[in-house]
């Protein structure tokens, strides 16, 4: 689902992904802190190892990453953006529980896909 925003995505400096969770923090934090949606590890080592010009991730969920799977996969999502021996490229921030609303109202480039909706902001040379 990334690769299909093509250029746009890979000009991006961050990407944020708004999934529609941050609406249930305020009106029911159990389901906000519990199945949400999350990262892929693929999709985070396809972020780290392909858009070489992105130096953060956002996410509009408690975690960035599956928090049930997260300790028996020894937190392979944050470890995918964070870790450095196991990549060459740079080591990525990752801002977690992100309210987009407010930028996401503001003409800044938002792209969204069908069923995981994500702002893309592209540096502009």
């Amino acid at each position: 689902m990334l690769k299909a925003a093509g250029e746009q995505l890979e000009r991006s400096d961050l990407l944020i992904f708004n999934t529609g969770y941050w609406k249930y923090r305020n009106e029911d934090f159990v389901k906000y802190a519990n199945g949400f949606p999350a990262l892929s590890v693929e999709a985070a080592h396809f972020i780290r190892t392909s858009l070489p010009v992105c130096k953060a991730v956002a996410i509009d969920t408690i975690s960035i990453e599956n928090v049930n799977d997260a300790p028996e996969n020894h937190f392979a999502v944050h470890n995918a953006l964070l870790t450095k021996p196991d990549f060459s490229e740079r080591s990525l921030l990752i801002y977690e529980d992100i309210n987009p609303e407010p930028s996401s109202a503001r003409n800044l480039g938002l792209h969204l896909q069908h069923r995981f909706a994500f702002a893309v902001w592209a540096r502009h040379s």
